[in-house]
């Protein structure tokens, strides 16, 4: 794989070689057309194990847009020197840049009109076995999150797939200050801050927007009518990603890495995903022939060169049993840069020299870790770490229930209790989408609830009959996306969570004074006080071997579920908190100029 890093523009005196350096410069003292000009990036070549857990640069050029031809060159003597080390190259994999798409067709691939009709191999120069290209993924779902927000409205078959849809949500999350169960906020929606972020186009595009989009079409919510485009064009991205992103053998799913056995049935599948894209339109013209067309031809690509490797893979080396898609993914280029930027410390633009120090310096301690808000994550652990680890010890979670004394005015609770019934009652589709919402998150609780007394599990789940009000009237947004691992609550670990939401918006007086002293104990506290005496809650816990000074299961129970509780609705208010008092960061898009500006 091969990519560029934006370097500093200057020049400097090499006093070991005796000359200025900081101009293109090719190796093996090669002269060519604009050598004499100042380099701008560094173009570097790695190889990464199909079979292992090594990844290691193998050569770098300095270069200042160099042309197709020139590039395809370097891809040959990368191709012949691996060759001569004993090594078989497979694949190919970069960006979807002009340049690199005339760089493969110089090599010898053919992009075609139609799926049917891609070549997405090419020759080796030295034993003609074929060498396919894959277009990186990261970039694809970032050009198709890109296409969509740039021309707002695209056209399909089942009709039109609208950015309207996504910005409906996060305004209508906001107005909930909860979330469907997806990621969409500020950053999303204005992402043109944040375009090289793979999270967000990710996050974006995903399965969870489409559940939200048919979730609050299904209940009729206001806004949300004929979203079955946009869905469906975002389940489809979302799928592609994961299969040309498989990162673990034991993933399931469309995140399943290819197996002998599941070969077939993944190409049925995936390949349907591919066809559709070529029947997107934008303006009446189908998308595949104007100048949007590079996601649609990168997956094609992506997707066909995969399936390929992964056949020749199983026939030409049995010891083979899966193939990893996301070792093709150029997420390990992206990191060995992040490492470099974050070798120098403040120093993110490094110049020529200081960018031959860094990957020196890398190659041979390789304990330079990458930073978190790069523009890809880190999955795995590099080959060799530093010389020192340290593993610190686990704190011991301890859930007691707070004993401050805390005064209330029973009179005002209930007053204020009213006037929000009241208000959050006067739109039903409001209150149900809201109460569905504290529902999903009632039964995330219980799953991370860690308990050894088996009553009190029980208590916690819901058991079904006849009269299960709860389940049928709230479990909405449960029961659409449970694909089989979503939990449904009781009745009364709801009501605690209800309970909760209803005294944060009661003691931040509708959030409109959120600065509330001891707000998460005086919550905790108030809840104690109703339902510790309450019969209707947990009425068949019964446990046994409690002793006299132990502190009663029920308390216990119901102070972890409105402490879990609380601890995830205020982080989550305090991130909607903090959208809604900023204007969106631009120190992202700011940081990128100034890196492209080789400056």
């Amino acid at each position: 794989m091969f990519d560029a890093m934006s370097i500093k523009k200057q020049g400097l005196w090499d006093e070991k070689i005796g000359k200025f350096i900081g101009n293109c410069d090719m190796g093996n003292a090669l002269e060519i057309e604009g050598s004499n000009t100042a380099a701008t990036e560094a173009l570097v070549f790695m190889l990464v194990s199909l079979n292992g857990k090594w990844k290691l640069p193998v050569g770098y050029v300095l270069q200042n847009k160099i042309t197709a031809a020139v590039q395809a060159e370097l891809v040959k003597t990368v191709l012949n020197h691996s060759h001569k080390s004993g090594l078989k190259v497979w694949g190919v994999t970069c960006d979807g840049a002009y340049a690199n798409l005339s760089t493969m067709k110089i090599l010898g691939c053919k992009i075609g009109d139609n799926y049917d009709e891609i070549q997405c191999w090419f020759n080796h120069p030295i034993d003609n076995t074929r060498v396919y290209y894959i277009p990186d993924a990261c970039h694809m779902l970032k050009l198709a999150r890109n296409t969509l927000g740039n021309n707002h409205v695209l056209e399909s078959n089942n009709g039109f797939i609208k950015w309207e849809h996504i910005t409906n949500i996060y305004d209508e999350q906001n107005k909930l200050t909860l979330k469907f169960a997806n990621k969409i906020s500020m950053a999303h929606v204005h992402w043109t801050n944040n375009k090289m972020k793979v999270k967000y186009a990710a996050q974006t595009l995903s399965s969870s927007t489409a559940d939200t989009l048919e979730y609050l079409s299904s209940i009729k919510y206001p806004k949300f009518n004929n979203v079955a485009a946009t869905a469906e064009f975002c389940r489809v991205i979302d799928r592609i990603f994961d299969f040309l992103n498989s990162k673990s053998k034991f993933s399931k799913g469309f995140k399943s890495p290819i197996f002998k056995s599941n070969i077939s049935t993944l190409e049925n599948i995936i390949t349907p995903l591919i066809k559709y894209l070529y029947t997107l339109k934008f303006k009446g013209s189908f998308l595949y022939t104007s100048a949007k067309k590079t996601f649609i031809i990168g997956f094609a690509i992506a997707v066909k060169s995969m399936l390929s490797i992964a056949r020749e893979l199983f026939v030409v080396s049995p010891y083979f049993n899966y193939v990893l898609s996301y070792k093709f993914s150029q997420d390990h280029l992206e990191l060995l840069f992040g490492r470099i930027r974050q070798r120098f410390g403040a120093n993110n633009n490094p110049n020529v020299t200081q960018f031959k120090t860094a990957m020196k310096q890398i190659l041979l301690k390789n304990s330079i870790k990458c930073r978190t808000n790069g523009n890809c994550n880190t999955f795995d652990d590099d080959p060799a770490g530093s010389l020192f680890e340290f593993k610190w010890a686990k704190k011991k979670n301890q859930e007691e229930f707070p004993t401050e004394s805390l005064n209330h005015n029973d009179d005002y609770i209930m007053q204020n209790k009213l006037y929000l019934l009241n208000n959050l009652q006067s739109s039903s589709i409001f209150y149900e989408a809201k109460r569905s919402i504290l529902y999903y998150i009632a039964g995330y609780i219980v799953r991370k609830m860690n308990l050894n007394c088996v009553s009190c599990k029980e208590s916690l789940l819901l058991q079904r009959c006849d009269h299960d009000y709860i389940s049928n009237q709230y479990s909405s947004l449960v029961n659409f996306k449970n694909r089989g691992g979503l939990i449904s609550c009781s009745d009364s670990v709801f009501k605690i969570v209800s309970e909760c939401e209803m005294l944060f918006y009661l003691y931040t007086e509708n959030l409109k004074k959120i600065f509330v002293q001891n707000l998460n104990l005086t919550i905790i506290n108030q809840c104690i006080r109703k339902f510790s005496l309450d019969y209707n809650i947990f009425p068949l816990l019964n446990c046994e071997n409690v002793s006299i000074l132990e502190r009663p299961h029920k308390l216990l129970l119901i102070t972890i579920i409105a402490k879990k509780f609380l601890k995830i609705r205020l982080n989550s208010f305090s991130k909607n908190y903090t959208e809604s008092i900023n204007e969106v960061s631009k120190r992202h898009i700011l940081t990128k100029t100034i890196l492209f500006s080789n400056q």
